[in-house]
């Protein structure tokens, strides 16, 4: 059975892959798609489906990959295109298409959570499912190894010495930490170098 439109754009949301939804809203004179047809464009090119082929498609999955690349269009605004089939494509025949760039990108939210515990494996199993990144840090391996392993956004990590292991990394305004270690003697040491280490706005 192959894949559908939201089978693919799906796959790509879950690997937290950024693409571009190209799809053909209008058409005036001879135009190689009907209006409605969609493609997924990545930063490699295009991924699903067609709004097109030949001179036109290939513009359209430039364009897709320029917006992309750029770091000013960080927004996720829509972008409509209307272009001329011979004056602007280089196509014989006439017509002019109008194409909608619909821009996805994955989120950058990264939850950390410190302590793995029965409110932790709760949490997590909420988080997992949702669009951001999560991280959760404990030095008791079982409770580390309890926790799902068949979530691509999540990493597990058995740490000694979970203090030592947030010197390490690099920490953005983009995170959001939950300590809930196994009480506030523990708390305490990573919350101190959560501070140290994240950045002044």
């Amino acid at each position: 059975m192959s894949q559908t439109f939201y089978e693919a754009a799906g796959e790509l949301e879950s690997r937290g892959q950024s693409f571009v939804v190209v799809t053909l809203i209008s058409g005036r004179g001879h135009i190689p798609q009907d209006p409605g047809a969609k493609a997924i464009v990545t930063a490699n090119g295009l991924y699903f489906g067609t709004v097109g082929g030949g001179k036109v498609e290939a513009r359209a999955i430039r364009e897709a990959q320029a917006l992309l690349q750029s770091e000013a269009r960080e927004a996720k605004d829509p972008v409509v295109h209307t272009w001329n089939l011979q004056k602007d494509i280089g196509m014989t025949c006439g017509g002019e298409i109008t194409y909608l760039f619909e821009i996805h990108r994955p989120h950058s939210w990264r939850v950390r959570i410190f302590g793995a515990g029965h409110v932790a494996q709760a949490l997590v199993r909420v988080l997992a499912n949702l669009p951001v990144s999560v991280t959760c840090v404990d030095p008791r391996g079982d409770w580390v190894r309890a926790l799902p392993q068949d979530q691509s956004n999540l990493e597990a990590i058995h740490q000694e010495n979970p203090s030592a292991w947030i010197s390490e990394q690099t920490l953005s305004r983009d995170d959001f930490f939950v300590v809930i270690t196994q009480g506030h003697a523990t708390d305490v040491p990573v919350l101190e170098s959560i501070f140290k280490k994240m950045p002044i706005p």
